[in-house]
């Protein structure tokens, strides 16, 4: 003989769960299984003299208030997460530590650019990037708006024109007037 009892009863549920009605108390947990994404950027770098050298590089991630928020970070103790890449001529992509989510929103991310080397300038922009988090059947998902050509940082690496002064001495008699000298300069290896 089955012994099981039916109760059907409808309540509401406050935001924290709680559920009262009749002096019948009735507690819900309920749970969401967290997220998890990581942001992407491209950099590009070109100019370098050959194909064989490096140029250091370290992007730093900060909390964004929203899309149009490119404020300079107030401190680099604020930042997230920090990354250091070598990189030659060309496109790379450096990719941010995942970032857990326990919740449904849209949150937005600044990241900013270092550059070690002074013949290189650091990108000027802050880029911005956001990822939207959404709740289903009690599962989080997480998506990452990466527009790759707003997350692009490009640099380009360039020298000045070198600007070399020489002093002429001329032995047994002073320089006048009319007096004509060539100078040559010979790199290293004995060109021109």
């Amino acid at each position: 003989q089955d012994t099981t009892k039916k109760l059907t009863k409808t309540v509401t549920v406050d935001n924290g769960g709680t559920a009262a009605s009749d002096g019948v108390s009735v507690s819900f947990t309920n749970s969401v299984q967290p997220t998890s994404a990581a942001i992407t950027i491209v950099k590009q770098l070109s100019g370098l003299p050959t194909d064989t050298e490096t140029r250091t590089f370290t992007f730093k991630l900060y909390s964004a208030s929203s899309a149009a928020d490119t404020s300079v970070p107030a401190s680099e103790t604020e930042a997230l997460q920090s990354k250091t890449v070598s990189v030659k001529n060309g496109t790379y992509t450096v990719t941010f530590d995942s970032i857990d989510y326990n919740a449904a929103d849209t949150y937005y991310y600044k990241v900013v650019e270092e550059s070690a080397d002074s013949n290189v300038k650091a990108a000027s922009v802050i880029k911005v990037a956001s990822v939207t988090v959404t709740s289903a059947d009690g599962k989080l998902s997480a998506k990452v708006n990466e527009d790759t050509e707003a997350l692009t940082f490009v640099n380009t690496y360039s020298v000045g024109s070198p600007v070399i002064y020489a002093n002429k001495v001329l032995n047994g008699r002073k320089i006048v007037d009319g007096d004509d000298f060539t100078f040559t300069l010979t790199k290293p290896d004995g060109s021109t």
